[in-house]
Protein backbone atom coordinates (compact mmCIF):
# COMPACT_ATOMS: atom_id res chain seq x y z
CA UNK A 1 0.00 0.00 0.00
CA UNK A 2 1.37 3.16 -0.85
CA UNK A 3 1.50 6.80 0.78
CA UNK A 4 -1.82 8.59 0.61
CA UNK A 5 -1.30 12.69 0.38
CA UNK A 6 -2.73 13.68 3.53
CA UNK A 7 0.73 11.56 5.18
CA UNK A 8 3.43 13.58 5.65
CA UNK A 9 6.42 13.08 2.95
CA UNK A 10 8.89 12.35 5.77
CA UNK A 11 8.82 13.57 9.74
CA UNK A 12 9.59 16.26 11.32
CA UNK A 13 11.64 14.77 14.38
CA UNK A 14 12.96 11.56 14.89
CA UNK A 15 14.80 10.47 18.45
CA UNK A 16 17.89 7.99 17.00
CA UNK A 17 19.01 6.01 19.98
CA UNK A 18 22.81 6.03 19.06
CA UNK A 19 23.75 3.30 22.18
CA UNK A 20 22.01 1.20 24.30
CA UNK A 21 24.71 1.72 27.13
CA UNK A 22 23.55 3.95 29.84
CA UNK A 23 25.69 4.24 33.04
CA UNK A 24 22.72 4.98 35.16
CA UNK A 25 20.14 2.34 35.88
CA UNK A 26 16.38 4.67 36.28
CA UNK A 27 13.86 2.97 37.48
CA UNK A 28 11.46 4.63 35.04
CA UNK A 29 13.41 3.98 31.30
CA UNK A 30 11.52 3.56 28.79
CA UNK A 31 13.88 0.90 27.15
CA UNK A 32 15.19 -2.15 27.94
CA UNK A 33 17.14 -5.08 26.64
CA UNK A 34 14.91 -7.35 25.82
CA UNK A 35 13.49 -4.92 23.10
CA UNK A 36 16.51 -4.89 20.76
CA UNK A 37 16.96 -7.83 18.28
CA UNK A 38 20.12 -7.14 17.06
CA UNK A 39 23.71 -5.71 18.18
CA UNK A 40 23.91 -2.01 17.88
CA UNK A 41 24.48 -0.16 14.84
CA UNK A 42 28.15 0.93 13.46
CA UNK A 43 29.64 4.22 13.57
CA UNK A 44 29.00 4.46 9.52
CA UNK A 45 25.79 2.69 9.68
CA UNK A 46 24.72 5.69 11.99
CA UNK A 47 25.78 8.67 9.81
CA UNK A 48 24.27 6.70 7.14
CA UNK A 49 21.35 6.74 8.64
CA UNK A 50 21.62 10.57 9.43
CA UNK A 51 22.32 11.50 6.02
CA UNK A 52 19.16 9.48 4.95
CA UNK A 53 16.87 11.43 7.05
CA UNK A 54 18.90 14.51 6.25
CA UNK A 55 18.21 14.09 2.13
CA UNK A 56 14.25 13.78 3.12
CA UNK A 57 14.32 17.31 5.15
CA UNK A 58 13.61 15.76 8.83
CA UNK A 59 13.94 18.97 10.67
CA UNK A 60 15.04 17.80 13.74
CA UNK A 61 17.33 14.93 15.00
CA UNK A 62 17.72 13.92 18.82
CA UNK A 63 20.09 11.96 19.65
CA UNK A 64 19.33 9.71 22.70
CA UNK A 65 20.25 6.13 24.79
CA UNK A 66 20.65 5.06 26.81
CA UNK A 67 23.54 7.90 27.93
CA UNK A 68 24.50 9.05 23.92
CA UNK A 69 27.69 10.49 25.67
CA UNK A 70 28.94 6.95 26.42
CA UNK A 71 28.98 6.64 22.70
CA UNK A 72 33.08 6.80 21.46
CA UNK A 73 32.00 8.80 18.35
CA UNK A 74 29.50 10.58 19.54
CA UNK A 75 30.66 14.27 18.30
CA UNK A 76 31.52 12.50 15.31
CA UNK A 77 28.18 11.94 14.68
CA UNK A 78 26.61 15.40 16.61
CA UNK A 79 28.86 17.22 13.75
CA UNK A 80 27.37 14.80 10.90
CA UNK A 81 23.63 16.20 12.39
CA UNK A 82 24.74 19.95 12.13
CA UNK A 83 26.89 19.91 8.95
CA UNK A 84 23.01 19.37 7.49
CA UNK A 85 20.41 22.02 7.93
CA UNK A 86 18.86 20.15 10.78
CA UNK A 87 18.15 20.86 14.48
CA UNK A 88 20.07 18.98 17.07
CA UNK A 89 18.73 17.90 20.24
CA UNK A 90 20.78 15.91 22.49
CA UNK A 91 19.12 13.71 25.76
CA UNK A 92 21.76 13.22 28.37
CA UNK A 93 21.32 12.21 31.94
CA UNK A 94 24.03 14.94 31.98
CA UNK A 95 26.47 12.79 34.26
CA UNK A 96 29.82 12.45 32.06
CA UNK A 97 29.53 16.07 31.12
CA UNK A 98 33.31 17.22 31.35
CA UNK A 99 34.31 20.67 30.70
CA UNK A 100 35.80 19.22 27.36
CA UNK A 101 32.67 17.74 26.79
CA UNK A 102 30.95 21.54 27.28
CA UNK A 103 33.86 22.83 24.99
CA UNK A 104 33.10 20.37 21.98
CA UNK A 105 29.23 21.05 22.49
CA UNK A 106 30.24 24.77 21.83
CA UNK A 107 31.77 23.82 18.71
CA UNK A 108 29.61 22.47 16.81
CA UNK A 109 28.20 24.48 13.36
CA UNK A 110 24.76 25.28 15.53
CA UNK A 111 24.35 25.19 19.14
CA UNK A 112 22.02 22.07 20.36
CA UNK A 113 18.86 21.86 22.61
CA UNK A 114 20.15 20.06 25.65
CA UNK A 115 17.29 18.04 27.78
CA UNK A 116 18.62 16.88 31.20
CA UNK A 117 17.01 14.47 33.04
CA UNK A 118 16.12 16.10 36.63
CA UNK A 119 14.33 13.86 38.96
CA UNK A 120 15.12 14.77 42.62
CA UNK A 121 17.03 17.89 44.31
CA UNK A 122 18.51 15.61 46.79
CA UNK A 123 20.96 12.94 46.41
CA UNK A 124 18.98 10.35 48.49
CA UNK A 125 16.02 10.97 45.78
CA UNK A 126 17.84 11.20 43.10
CA UNK A 127 19.96 8.10 43.54
CA UNK A 128 17.39 5.86 44.76
CA UNK A 129 15.79 6.65 41.19
CA UNK A 130 18.62 6.85 38.85
CA UNK A 131 21.99 4.92 41.07
CA UNK A 132 24.10 5.54 43.44
CA UNK A 133 26.74 8.16 43.19
CA UNK A 134 24.87 9.59 40.33
CA UNK A 135 23.07 13.10 42.16
CA UNK A 136 26.93 14.52 42.16
CA UNK A 137 27.52 13.94 39.06
CA UNK A 138 24.39 15.26 37.28
CA UNK A 139 24.26 18.46 39.07
CA UNK A 140 28.06 19.04 38.32
CA UNK A 141 26.95 18.43 34.57
CA UNK A 142 23.83 20.18 34.51
CA UNK A 143 25.62 23.45 36.17
CA UNK A 144 28.40 23.08 33.33
CA UNK A 145 25.92 23.39 30.65
CA UNK A 146 24.21 26.43 31.38
CA UNK A 147 27.22 28.48 32.62
CA UNK A 148 28.69 27.83 29.31
CA UNK A 149 25.37 29.20 27.47
CA UNK A 150 23.90 26.21 26.44
CA UNK A 151 20.03 26.02 25.82
CA UNK A 152 19.99 23.39 28.55
CA UNK A 153 15.81 22.22 29.23
CA UNK A 154 15.86 20.03 33.01
CA UNK A 155 13.03 17.05 32.24
CA UNK A 156 11.43 15.99 34.69
CA UNK A 157 9.42 12.65 35.67
CA UNK A 158 7.51 13.19 38.36
CA UNK A 159 6.08 10.04 40.35
CA UNK A 160 5.67 8.93 43.96
CA UNK A 161 9.21 8.59 44.56
CA UNK A 162 10.09 12.23 43.85
CA UNK A 163 6.99 14.13 43.94
CA UNK A 164 7.50 16.31 46.81
CA UNK A 165 10.30 17.97 46.01
CA UNK A 166 9.43 19.80 42.96
CA UNK A 167 8.88 22.79 44.60
CA UNK A 168 12.63 22.74 45.32
CA UNK A 169 13.66 21.37 41.90
CA UNK A 170 11.65 24.32 40.04
CA UNK A 171 14.02 26.57 42.50
CA UNK A 172 17.09 25.09 41.01
CA UNK A 173 16.42 25.19 37.45
CA UNK A 174 15.70 29.01 38.27
CA UNK A 175 18.66 29.08 40.15
CA UNK A 176 20.47 28.23 36.48
CA UNK A 177 18.62 30.69 34.32
CA UNK A 178 16.44 27.45 32.13
CA UNK A 179 13.78 29.11 30.19
CA UNK A 180 11.30 25.48 30.60
CA UNK A 181 10.85 22.91 32.39
CA UNK A 182 8.98 19.78 31.43
CA UNK A 183 7.04 17.84 33.83
CA UNK A 184 6.31 13.96 32.42
CA UNK A 185 4.78 10.85 33.89
CA UNK A 186 6.42 7.59 33.66
CA UNK A 187 6.31 5.54 30.51
CA UNK A 188 4.24 2.04 30.73
CA UNK A 189 7.15 0.15 28.93
CA UNK A 190 10.49 -0.89 28.92
CA UNK A 191 11.83 -0.94 33.03
CA UNK A 192 9.26 0.93 34.21
CA UNK A 193 7.05 -1.75 34.26
CA UNK A 194 8.77 -3.64 36.80
CA UNK A 195 8.91 -0.71 39.32
CA UNK A 196 4.74 0.43 38.30
CA UNK A 197 3.70 -0.27 41.57
CA UNK A 198 6.58 1.59 43.16
CA UNK A 199 6.03 4.84 41.07
CA UNK A 200 2.15 4.97 41.06
CA UNK A 201 -0.19 7.29 42.85
CA UNK A 202 -2.68 7.23 45.29
CA UNK A 203 -5.60 9.93 44.80
CA UNK A 204 -4.57 12.42 47.64
CA UNK A 205 -0.70 12.20 45.97
CA UNK A 206 -2.09 12.59 42.54
CA UNK A 207 -4.41 15.77 43.32
CA UNK A 208 -0.74 17.45 45.58
CA UNK A 209 0.73 17.28 42.26
CA UNK A 210 -1.60 18.75 40.67
CA UNK A 211 -2.13 21.72 42.75
CA UNK A 212 1.77 21.97 43.31
CA UNK A 213 2.10 22.54 39.18
CA UNK A 214 -1.05 25.22 39.00
CA UNK A 215 0.80 26.90 41.71
CA UNK A 216 3.78 27.04 39.91
CA UNK A 217 2.65 27.94 36.61
CA UNK A 218 0.46 30.66 38.19
CA UNK A 219 4.14 32.54 39.14
CA UNK A 220 5.89 31.32 36.37
CA UNK A 221 3.14 31.20 33.66
CA UNK A 222 6.34 30.73 30.66
CA UNK A 223 8.24 28.17 32.68
CA UNK A 224 6.57 24.14 32.60
CA UNK A 225 5.37 22.29 29.82
CA UNK A 226 4.53 18.84 29.95
CA UNK A 227 1.86 15.82 30.84
CA UNK A 228 1.64 17.14 34.17
CA UNK A 229 1.09 20.63 33.00
CA UNK A 230 -2.04 19.30 30.85
CA UNK A 231 -3.65 17.85 33.50
CA UNK A 232 -3.26 20.22 36.19
CA UNK A 233 -5.00 22.89 33.71
CA UNK A 234 -7.62 20.63 32.55
CA UNK A 235 -8.18 19.63 36.84
CA UNK A 236 -8.29 23.49 37.32
CA UNK A 237 -10.96 24.15 34.55
CA UNK A 238 -13.05 21.17 35.83
CA UNK A 239 -13.22 22.55 39.14
CA UNK A 240 -14.01 25.98 38.03
CA UNK A 241 -16.72 24.33 35.78
CA UNK A 242 -15.65 25.80 32.92
CA UNK A 243 -14.64 22.63 30.46
CA UNK A 244 -15.80 22.63 26.96
CA UNK A 245 -17.23 19.68 25.62
CA UNK A 246 -15.75 18.29 22.49
CA UNK A 247 -17.35 18.18 19.12
CA UNK A 248 -16.38 14.94 18.49
CA UNK A 249 -14.97 11.78 20.62
CA UNK A 250 -12.30 10.08 19.49
CA UNK A 251 -8.47 9.91 19.34
CA UNK A 252 -7.38 13.47 18.56
CA UNK A 253 -3.89 15.02 17.36
CA UNK A 254 -2.47 14.50 20.50
CA UNK A 255 0.27 11.76 19.39
CA UNK A 256 2.45 12.21 16.07
CA UNK A 257 3.61 8.79 16.05
CA UNK A 258 4.15 7.77 12.61
CA UNK A 259 2.71 10.97 11.20
CA UNK A 260 5.33 13.78 12.24
CA UNK A 261 7.32 11.61 14.50
CA UNK A 262 9.39 8.21 14.07
CA UNK A 263 12.40 6.79 16.00
CA UNK A 264 15.27 4.61 15.12
CA UNK A 265 16.81 2.25 17.95
CA UNK A 266 20.15 1.57 18.31
CA UNK A 267 19.83 -1.96 16.57
CA UNK A 268 18.14 -0.51 13.43
CA UNK A 269 14.62 -0.97 14.54
CA UNK A 270 12.15 1.59 13.42
CA UNK A 271 9.21 2.63 15.69
CA UNK A 272 6.54 5.19 16.03
CA UNK A 273 7.96 6.75 18.94
CA UNK A 274 10.53 5.80 21.62
CA UNK A 275 8.74 4.87 23.95
CA UNK A 276 7.16 2.05 21.91
CA UNK A 277 10.62 0.01 20.43
CA UNK A 278 8.31 -3.17 20.17
CA UNK A 279 6.02 -1.84 17.72
CA UNK A 280 8.09 -2.93 14.74
CA UNK A 281 7.88 -0.86 11.84
CA UNK A 282 11.10 -2.27 10.27
CA UNK A 283 14.73 -2.05 10.52
CA UNK A 284 17.20 0.30 8.84
CA UNK A 285 19.86 -2.40 8.14
CA UNK A 286 17.56 -4.07 6.03
CA UNK A 287 15.31 -1.53 4.17
CA UNK A 288 15.54 2.56 3.73
CA UNK A 289 14.07 4.83 6.25
CA UNK A 290 12.00 6.53 4.14
CA UNK A 291 10.72 3.40 2.50
CA UNK A 292 9.99 2.13 6.03
CA UNK A 293 8.37 5.52 7.18
CA UNK A 294 6.04 5.63 3.45
CA UNK A 295 4.51 2.02 3.16
CA UNK A 296 5.61 -0.03 6.64
CA UNK A 297 2.22 -1.35 6.98
CA UNK A 298 2.37 -1.01 10.53
CA UNK A 299 2.89 2.77 9.95
CA UNK A 300 -0.14 2.51 7.69
CA UNK A 301 -2.49 1.25 10.16
CA UNK A 302 -1.56 3.40 13.02
CA UNK A 303 -1.72 6.49 10.74
CA UNK A 304 -5.58 4.94 9.48
CA UNK A 305 -6.01 4.80 13.60
CA UNK A 306 -5.81 8.42 13.72
CA UNK A 307 -9.14 9.63 14.79
CA UNK A 308 -10.74 6.21 15.88
CA UNK A 309 -13.71 6.64 18.26
CA UNK A 310 -12.61 6.08 22.00
CA UNK A 311 -15.16 3.62 22.68
CA UNK A 312 -13.01 1.24 20.33
CA UNK A 313 -10.00 2.02 22.26
CA UNK A 314 -8.23 -0.62 23.97
CA UNK A 315 -8.70 0.65 27.96
CA UNK A 316 -11.19 3.37 27.12
CA UNK A 317 -14.03 1.24 26.26
CA UNK A 318 -16.20 1.93 29.14
CA UNK A 319 -14.85 5.22 30.36
CA UNK A 320 -16.81 8.24 31.45
CA UNK A 321 -14.77 10.85 30.08
CA UNK A 322 -14.72 10.64 26.42
CA UNK A 323 -16.14 14.09 26.01
CA UNK A 324 -13.77 15.63 26.78
CA UNK A 325 -10.70 13.45 26.35
CA UNK A 326 -8.40 13.71 23.19
CA UNK A 327 -7.24 10.17 23.64
CA UNK A 328 -4.29 8.41 25.73
CA UNK A 329 -1.00 8.10 24.85
CA UNK A 330 -1.53 5.21 22.16
CA UNK A 331 2.34 3.78 23.22
CA UNK A 332 0.80 4.02 26.73
CA UNK A 333 0.33 -0.07 27.24
CA UNK A 334 1.69 -1.31 24.15
CA UNK A 335 4.62 -3.32 25.71
CA UNK A 336 1.69 -5.55 27.79
CA UNK A 337 -0.79 -5.34 25.18
CA UNK A 338 0.45 -5.25 21.71
CA UNK A 339 -2.38 -3.08 20.80
CA UNK A 340 -1.78 0.46 19.52
CA UNK A 341 -4.04 2.63 20.72
CA UNK A 342 -3.84 1.48 23.88
CA UNK A 343 -4.51 3.18 27.45
CA UNK A 344 -3.15 1.99 30.39
CA UNK A 345 -5.07 1.00 33.40
CA UNK A 346 -3.05 3.96 35.09
CA UNK A 347 -4.77 6.65 32.84
CA UNK A 348 -3.84 9.97 33.83
CA UNK A 349 -6.62 11.94 32.52
CA UNK A 350 -9.21 9.61 33.95
CA UNK A 351 -7.55 10.08 37.25
CA UNK A 352 -7.62 13.72 36.89
CA UNK A 353 -11.37 13.66 36.25
CA UNK A 354 -12.43 11.64 38.86
CA UNK A 355 -10.21 13.92 41.86
CA UNK A 356 -12.95 16.39 41.11
CA UNK A 357 -16.21 14.08 40.37
CA UNK A 358 -14.84 11.62 43.36
CA UNK A 359 -14.76 8.57 41.16
CA UNK A 360 -18.48 8.84 39.45
CA UNK A 361 -19.66 11.63 36.47
CA UNK A 362 -22.24 12.69 38.48
CA UNK A 363 -20.72 16.22 38.09
CA UNK A 364 -20.96 16.01 34.37
CA UNK A 365 -23.87 18.69 34.28
CA UNK A 366 -22.12 21.04 36.32
CA UNK A 367 -18.51 21.06 34.79
CA UNK A 368 -19.34 21.09 31.15
CA UNK A 369 -20.32 24.71 30.66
Amino acid sequence: MKNTKQTPSAPNFVPLMITRRCNLHCLHCSASQEQFLRKDMTTNELLSTIDELAAYKVFRIALTGGEPLIHPDFFVLANAVTKHPMRLQINTNATLVTSKVVDNLKQLRRPPFISVSLDGITAETYNRIRGQGSFIHMKRGIKRLTAAGLNVRPFVVLSRLNYQELPQIIEFANSLGVRQVTLSTPAACGRAIRYEKEMSLEPDLHRKILETVLAIDSSNPTLLDGPWLDLARLYHTMKEGKLQERKTSGMSNNCNGAWTKAAIASDGTVAPCDMAFTCRAGNVRDTSFIKIWRDSPVFIAIRKARGMPLSQVHGCENCSWHYICFGPCPAGNYSRTSIWPSSSPGCKVRATCNLVCNGTNRLIKEIIS
